[in-house]
């Protein structure tokens, strides 16, 4: 055991003949660094554990410093100029429990707005009712009534939006194709004619009469029937072409001729 934990160990024989190769230069010996290498790698530890040092001391300036110096000399962390403000301990005492406060009514406000989560308790005699199965609970509709009632308002919708189209065409129609076209409803072959209103010109329209001018109106001439008390017959002796029916009106004594019918 001493000699394979101590290779360096030299080997003390009185065999002149005997002969031996170097442990360190032996085929299967682990690659050996220089000198070089050693120093080098020596120095990236210890600039690594200087940079521990300092990290771990911005880390926690509440750890104390130790030092060698009697004469050494230091400010406190937390009471320097650029220090953030600090509270007391009663303040942090006081949103400590404003906060567990606003934990718990989260947990409350979520259990009353999500009564499908399920409760996690640890005592397994404890019971409970099913929310949707209470006394008070309002009359659930199944499957087949909540589809039906949904058809029935698309198809109400759907309805709607048919009459508004038949009773409002001038309102455009809104499209998600830049492909489609349309006619006008109004130049429509179907359309019924439309009215032209004939522009009057100025010449044919009259000048608007004054409030203070007379109007003078034309008035109709009556024909005068003279009164006679003789009894006016038709004349038969008269050859006619034009047919009249038995309930045809005959005019007497219009015609100026005093007693042919016409």
């Amino acid at each position: 055991a001493v000699d394979f934990a101590h290779p360096e160990v030299g080997v003390v024989t009185s065999d002149t003949t005997a002969t031996a190769h170097c442990y360190f230069d032996r085929a299967s010996a682990p690659e050996q660094e220089d000198l070089e290498a050693a120093e080098y790698r020596r120095q990236v530890l210890e600039d690594a554990a200087a940079l521990k040092k300092l990290a771990v001391d911005f880390a926690h300036p509440e750890l104390g410093v130790v030092t060698s110096d009697p004469t050494a000399t230091a400010r406190c962390y937390f009471d320097r100029a650029s220090a953030p403000q600090q509270e007391d301990k009663e303040e942090v005492e006081y949103r400590r429990q404003v906060l567990a406060d606003a934990m718990a009514l989260k947990k409350l406000a979520v259990d009353y707005a999500h009564p499908e989560l399920a409760v996690v308790t640890s005592d397994t005699a404890s019971t409970a009712r099913c929310y949707f199965d209470r006394a008070s609970a309002p009359q659930q509709e199944s499957l087949v009534d909540v589809q039906y009632r949904q058809q029935v308002l698309e198809d109400a919708a759907a309805l709607k939006s048919l009459a508004v189209d038949f009773a409002h065409p001038e309102m455009g129609v809104v499209t998600s194709d830049p492909t489609a076209t349309t006619r006008c409803y109004f130049d429509r072959a179907s359309a019924p004619q439309e009215k032209q209103e004939r522009e009057v010109s100025p010449e044919e329209d009259p000048a608007p009469v004054s409030s203070n001018k007379t109007v003078e109106l034309p008035i109709k001439k009556s024909i005068a029937v003279g009164s006679s008390k003789t009894i006016k017959t038709v004349d038969t002796s008269k050859n006619t072409d034009i047919g009249r029916s038995l309930s045809s009106v005959q005019l007497f004594g219009l015609d100026g001729e005093g007693g042919s019918s016409y």
